[in-house]
């Protein structure tokens, strides 16, 4: 015998219930999610040469080694800023060689659009050794003239270069090889210690939100019944929220000068995450707060932190509510929404 759900051919042989399907659906998403996307021992990196100047008619070489032992992918994203306003077009060409393999050669040119900008992107998709040199030659620095008359004469310009790859490394030899270390970027010793709270704090919010996905989904099918669980686990992610938001301001402060950010995703994002994750845990209490300051549980609760007539008073303020706007179902359905919603949000942040 099988049961059938709504008219999607999913099917569910007898002997498992659909919330235990669900729960099963959902830790496997959250898993899938959270692990990173880098398989074996492939790493993302990104190393930054800032303001090298070139002079007009002249090449700049610039010797490059990257991390780890073997170059899967890599990007070299050139960029150049007009220093002189107004000035004509520069025309630059662009090179990027690597030292062990001279197939892995490109070259392309640029020049400067109205505003004074250039930006020429090198991709490379074969693998090779993590030795580069790249070459930029300034074939023309535009003056700045007016008519027939040169105001100012432009002698060349500086030019900034950003390489993002992929590579690969050995970890069964403590994590790689010993060369130079790059950037740095991907050493773990001197993790911050709030850096380390934060992580394990966000797996326990997610476990959480999955444990009231699941249950408040066992509500909705049934098309009633208690939610007392879900929304006391949904109250305890509240709390935590509000005091996990200034602990991620501060590693965000620390690690990236800014406790708010703007796209793309990234490091910076931790603030805006967190600010997220707890106006997520408040909209419950917002949609229910009727039935959930006037229940008999909350009334413990304050009665035994505080007192009696402080208890008394909360159930009180709480009668004289309006009736809340959802139903027992539908705030099940919310909660469901929201709990998923709650372990998006925790994988963006530790995938930041």
């Amino acid at each position: 015998m099988e049961i059938v759900i709504w008219q999607l051919d999913v099917h569910f042989p007898m002997g498992r219930s659909r919330s235990q399907y669900l729960l099963g659906v959902m830790l496997t998403v959250f898993l899938m999610t959270v692990v990173p996307v880098a398989s074996g021992g492939e790493h993302a990196a990104t190393h930054l040469i800032e303001d090298v100047y070139t002079a007009e008619q002249t090449t700049t070489n610039q010797d490059i080694t990257l991390e780890g032992e073997l170059i899967k992918e890599a990007w070299f994203n050139f960029t150049v800023l007009e220093d002189k306003i107004n000035s004509n077009p520069d025309t630059f060409t662009f090179a990027v060689m690597n030292m062990d393999d001279a197939s892995l050669t490109q070259s392309l040119p640029g020049t400067t659009d109205t505003e004074g900008r250039l930006t020429v992107p090198i991709r490379f998709s074969l693998e090779g050794s993590p030795n580069w040199r790249v070459s930029v030659t300034c074939n023309e620095a535009g003056d700045t003239v007016f008519g027939p008359v040169t105001i100012e004469e432009d002698g060349g310009n500086p030019w900034s270069l950003q390489v993002d790859y992929v590579y690969w490394i050995d970890e069964g030899v403590n994590g790689g090889n010993g060369g130079d270390g790059g950037d740095g970027g991907d050493d773990d010793e001197g993790t911050p210690t709030l850096v380390t709270v934060m992580e394990l704090n966000l797996l326990v919010v997610a476990l959480a939100s999955i444990g009231v996905a699941f249950l408040s989904f066992r509500v909705y099918l049934r098309g009633g019944g208690s939610l007392k669980v879900p929304l006391v686990i949904a109250g305890l992610l509240a709390m935590d929220s509000f005091v996990f938001l200034p602990v991620a301001l501060v590693v965000n402060q620390e690690l990236n000068d800014a406790t708010f950010s703007m796209p793309p995703f990234g490091p910076a994002w931790l603030g805006n995450l967190a600010l997220v994750l707890l106006l997520l845990w408040v909209v419950p209490f917002i949609a229910a707060r009727k039935r959930v300051l006037g229940s008999d549980e909350v009334h413990g609760i304050i009665a035994r932190l505080t007192a009696q007539r402080a208890a008394d008073r909360v159930r009180r303020r709480a009668e004289a509510y309006p009736d809340d706007p959802l139903s027992e179902r539908m705030l099940a359905l919310l909660l469901v929404i929201l709990g998923i919603a709650s372990v998006t949000v925790v994988a963006l942040m530790l995938l930041s």
